[in-house]
């Protein structure tokens, strides 16, 4: 993984320090600004693999900063965003899982498990650049076509925006067409950690699928939802 370059986005800058300091030691390239507005001049400026977002800021939130990731143009790799929101709000966990975050921690973190977060969604961000250029890359399912070594996705020629959790989920539901795949094999392929009771992550991610596939309810959706067990990708167009 090397020294990943990682920002940091928060207005508590004593948390940033801490943090940013934690990340370094354990061989993170890690830096830190104290704003939204920041955040994307930062990213403007130059290159980072992952960020980790503070949802509650002052003037321009976490959630506008998603927005305005997922408004970047479609020839950009996604940046894997790690957000941090208030202990037991699920509503900003949703909706920023919904705008475009990969992962979630609560306030206030464990230095330990966030750096494992991070290296967990560095990991299945990163994992393409390992594939064998002798290998078939390229998946087709159901008018879908998904390129795993150019990470890119189309649905009946056209491009779909996908995060890089939502790539990962439907790359998984793609290789294992017309089976189901459990939440815990999901959660391990997207997020690149164990499943957690009562984690809506995977969830979310398969509604931002469907509305990004053209298919918002579960029954006339290619993705199935398999109640108590997983989800389900039809081999074939419903």
């Amino acid at each position: 993984m090397g020294n990943a370059s990682v920002l940091m986005v928060d207005d508590d800058r004593e948390l940033c320090e801490l943090v940013v300091a934690y990340l370094r030691d354990d061989g993170f390239d890690a830096s830190a600004v104290h704003s939204g507005e920041q955040a994307l001049e930062a990213i403007r400026s130059q290159s980072y693999d992952a960020m980790i977002l503070d949802i509650m800021m002052p003037g321009m939130s976490g959630h506008e900063v998603l927005r305005r990731l997922q408004a970047r143009p479609s020839g950009l790799a996604p940046m894997p965003v790690l957000m941090l929101t208030a202990r037991g709000d699920e509503v900003d966990r949703i909706v920023g899982l919904e705008t475009g975050a990969d992962d979630y921690l609560a306030k206030p973190c464990n230095l330990r498990e966030l750096s494992a977060r991070l290296r967990a969604i560095l990991r299945r961000s990163m994992r393409t650049a390992g594939v064998n250029p002798g290998e078939p890359t390229i998946i087709s399912v159901a008018g879908i076509e998904l390129d795993v070594g150019r990470r890119q996705v189309s649905q009946s020629g056209e491009a779909l925006n996908l995060t890089g959790a939502e790539f990962a989920v439907l790359q998984a539901l793609m290789e294992f067409a017309g089976q189901t795949v459990s939440k815990e094999a999901l959660t391990k392929a997207a997020l690149g950690r164990d499943y957690m009771p009562y984690d809506r992550s995977i969830d979310v991610h398969v509604a931002n699928l469907r509305k990004k596939l053209g298919q918002t309810d579960s029954a006339g959706s290619l993705i199935k939802t398999v109640r108590g067990s997983g989800y389900q990708l039809a081999d074939r167009q419903v």
